[in-house]
């Protein structure tokens, strides 16, 4: 038996994979989580070693990017499959530097097994991507230092992560400073080195800019 971990905040089209994964005939067992919190709070408790973890990127509470980071450091050896429709560049390059081993699109996992066919390649200790240009990219960016990086999320730290992701909520910087536990001055600041890196000139802006990027839903 294959077991998957499936992490992907739409229960219905949760639902539909795991009808669709357990109804081939492969020996596949998927085990569901509701969004990155859900996972690292039931799995650590739980009996099972997954073969692979499908991963969303826009969940509520714990998102791709932070669940991906938090299975690398603690589950290493666990391969992750970034399973979205989120296919900017510099979304999967940083996937990629959090630990995920390739990238699928929800529109294309049914054509020609695909998704069986990159779950497989990725358990095996290799690496999938839909779009062979997606693959060159991704190898090239990584190959660089990242210190040689002046643009886009890549440049961004994860406490300016933090900031770009609290945008969807409503309140002053006094008040968004207060829920991410810094002070006003402090967010202040990250906001405009945010700005810089992402050749933004305003909140609006850098909304729209985080929207492109899959870091935040409209």
């Amino acid at each position: 038996m294959i077991k998957i971990a499936c992490i992907e905040n739409h229960s219905g089209f949760r639902s539909f994979l795991v009808r669709y994964l357990e109804g081939l005939p492969e020996d596949y067992r998927v085990y569901q989580y509701t969004n990155g919190k859900d996972f690292t709070d039931i799995f650590p408790h739980e009996n099972f070693t997954p073969a692979i973890v499908l991963m969303d990127v826009r969940m509520p509470e714990m998102d791709g990017y932070e669940t991906t980071a938090w299975l690398k450091e603690h589950y290493p050896s666990i391969p992750v499959l970034i399973f979205s429709d989120i296919y900017g560049p510099d979304v999967i390059v940083s996937l990629v530097r959090s630990g995920a081993k390739g990238h699928i699109s929800k529109n294309l996992f049914m054509d020609n097994n695909r998704l069986v066919n990159a779950m497989s390649k990725i358990i095996d200790g290799g690496e999938y991507y839909d779009d062979p240009k997606m693959y060159s990219f991704v190898k090239e960016r990584l190959a660089l230092p990242k210190e040689s990086i002046k643009e886009g999320i890549d440049a961004l730290t994860p406490e300016e992560l933090k900031v770009v992701r609290y945008l969807i909520h409503e309140g002053t910087y006094a008040e968004k400073a207060t829920h991410l536990n810094i002070a006003p001055e402090t967010y202040k600041t990250r906001l405009g080195k945010i700005f810089k890196k992402l050749g933004v000139k305003s909140s609006f802006g850098l909304y729209k800019k985080a929207f492109s990027l899959g870091l935040i839903e409209n």
